[in-house]
């Protein structure tokens, strides 16, 4: 509190004026957050031109959330906020519908290969994102966080691609290389 208080050149007393306590204002930040993030990937689907557009830009967007944020974040959410870490699991199984619908999209065009079911995969995919942020599974000092999920998304994208969708895919990331 103090940290945050100096931070915003005002006194402590001043921020328990409007929050009740530390919990209080890491929910609200992370609330906050996680609603820029949905409303990133609602804009994202409504602009993509096609499924596998829209899983590219979903990386860019969080490649660019996740940049600066340390990934030891998840780990104290969890283990010192608990609203707050119930927010952001509830917020994450709803991304489990989105990469599902885009799951099913892409099958349905052809770019994803028919013969795998949607709904495991897509429950894959969301805690594979999640993972990245284990520091037991990738500990920050060996793997940068941006790194790590750009590597799991091309693992992903490639294990479901097919010739078509794979063809698609190159042309996007040397158009992205091209910026």
């Amino acid at each position: 509190m103090d940290d945050i208080a100096k931070a915003l050149g005002i006194s402590k007393k001043t921020i328990y004026l409007h929050y009740k306590d530390k919990d209080e204002i890491v929910y609200a930040v992370t609330e906050w957050m996680l609603q820029i993030d949905m409303e990133g990937c609602q804009h994202i689907y409504k602009v993509s031109t096609d499924p596998i557009d829209e899983i590219l830009q979903s990386t860019q967007l969080m490649r660019d959330l996740v940049e600066n944020i340390h990934p030891a974040l998840l780990y104290d959410l969890e283990k010192y906020h608990p609203k707050a870490w119930a927010n952001y699991v509830n917020h994450k199984n709803g991304f489990v519908d989105i990469v599902l619908r885009n799951l099913k999209e892409g099958q349905a065009c052809g770019y994803y290969r028919a013969d795998f079911e949607p709904e495991i995969l897509a429950r894959f995919r969301v805690e594979s994102v999640d993972s990245a942020f284990r520091e037991k599974v990738f500990p920050s000092k060996k793997f940068k966080l941006v790194d790590t999920q750009l590597q799991l998304i091309d693992h992903f994208l490639r294990g479901i691609l097919t010739p078509k969708g794979l063809k698609v895919y190159e042309a996007y990331k040397i158009k992205l290389l091209a910026k």
